[in-house]
Protein backbone atom coordinates (compact mmCIF):
# COMPACT_ATOMS: atom_id res chain seq x y z
CA UNK A 1 0.00 0.00 0.00
CA UNK A 2 1.15 3.54 -0.45
CA UNK A 3 0.75 6.18 2.00
CA UNK A 4 -2.17 7.80 0.54
CA UNK A 5 -4.16 4.62 1.11
CA UNK A 6 -2.70 3.73 4.53
CA UNK A 7 -3.92 7.54 5.20
CA UNK A 8 -7.58 6.42 4.07
CA UNK A 9 -7.62 3.40 5.57
CA UNK A 10 -6.87 4.71 9.15
CA UNK A 11 -9.10 7.69 8.64
CA UNK A 12 -11.92 5.47 7.72
CA UNK A 13 -11.15 2.96 10.98
CA UNK A 14 -10.78 5.83 13.30
CA UNK A 15 -9.02 4.19 16.08
CA UNK A 16 -6.32 1.22 14.91
CA UNK A 17 -3.72 -1.33 15.52
CA UNK A 18 -0.94 -1.14 13.52
CA UNK A 19 1.65 -4.09 13.04
CA UNK A 20 5.09 -2.52 12.45
CA UNK A 21 8.16 -4.63 10.77
CA UNK A 22 11.27 -5.11 11.74
CA UNK A 23 10.60 -6.50 15.13
CA UNK A 24 9.09 -3.17 16.78
CA UNK A 25 6.03 -3.51 18.99
CA UNK A 26 2.31 -3.06 17.62
CA UNK A 27 0.35 0.01 18.40
CA UNK A 28 -3.11 1.29 18.79
CA UNK A 29 -3.25 5.04 16.44
CA UNK A 30 -5.26 7.11 15.68
CA UNK A 31 -5.12 9.94 12.45
CA UNK A 32 -7.89 11.67 14.40
CA UNK A 33 -6.76 14.25 15.99
CA UNK A 34 -10.04 16.43 16.91
CA UNK A 35 -10.57 14.24 20.63
CA UNK A 36 -10.38 16.53 23.42
CA UNK A 37 -7.03 14.44 25.33
CA UNK A 38 -5.37 14.59 21.60
CA UNK A 39 -5.83 18.13 21.55
CA UNK A 40 -4.76 18.65 25.54
CA UNK A 41 -1.22 16.94 24.61
CA UNK A 42 2.13 18.69 23.75
CA UNK A 43 3.32 17.92 20.51
CA UNK A 44 7.06 18.13 19.67
CA UNK A 45 7.99 19.75 16.13
CA UNK A 46 8.27 16.91 13.60
CA UNK A 47 9.47 17.29 10.24
CA UNK A 48 7.70 16.53 7.13
CA UNK A 49 8.89 13.69 5.46
CA UNK A 50 7.98 12.10 2.42
CA UNK A 51 7.47 8.71 3.44
CA UNK A 52 6.02 8.89 7.05
CA UNK A 53 2.39 9.54 8.47
CA UNK A 54 1.81 11.51 11.70
CA UNK A 55 -0.38 9.82 14.02
CA UNK A 56 -1.01 9.66 17.52
CA UNK A 57 0.12 6.42 19.55
CA UNK A 58 -2.59 5.26 22.52
CA UNK A 59 0.00 2.92 23.00
CA UNK A 60 2.76 5.66 23.74
CA UNK A 61 0.77 8.91 24.43
CA UNK A 62 1.83 10.64 22.33
CA UNK A 63 2.68 11.65 18.53
CA UNK A 64 4.59 9.24 16.15
CA UNK A 65 6.22 9.64 12.88
CA UNK A 66 5.68 6.48 10.89
CA UNK A 67 7.51 5.07 7.96
CA UNK A 68 5.16 4.13 5.63
CA UNK A 69 7.53 1.08 4.69
CA UNK A 70 7.50 -0.20 8.55
CA UNK A 71 3.31 -0.79 8.35
CA UNK A 72 2.73 -4.13 7.68
CA UNK A 73 -0.93 -4.27 8.58
CA UNK A 74 -3.57 -2.34 10.04
CA UNK A 75 -6.56 -3.55 11.78
CA UNK A 76 -9.62 -1.67 13.05
CA UNK A 77 -10.05 -1.39 16.91
CA UNK A 78 -13.57 -2.85 16.51
CA UNK A 79 -12.61 -5.67 14.67
CA UNK A 80 -10.18 -6.68 17.09
CA UNK A 81 -12.39 -5.58 20.15
CA UNK A 82 -15.46 -7.67 18.26
CA UNK A 83 -17.14 -4.36 19.37
CA UNK A 84 -20.72 -4.99 17.15
CA UNK A 85 -22.46 -1.90 15.14
CA UNK A 86 -24.64 0.01 17.69
CA UNK A 87 -28.26 -1.69 17.25
CA UNK A 88 -30.67 1.35 16.69
CA UNK A 89 -34.16 0.71 17.82
CA UNK A 90 -37.04 2.82 16.58
CA UNK A 91 -40.50 2.72 18.43
CA UNK A 92 -43.37 3.77 16.60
Amino acid sequence: MNKFQIVKQLRNNGDSIITLGGGKEAICATLDFSEKYIKRKKAQRFTIQKDCILLFSWTDDGFKNIKVSDIKQIMPLSAVLKNPSPEITIDG
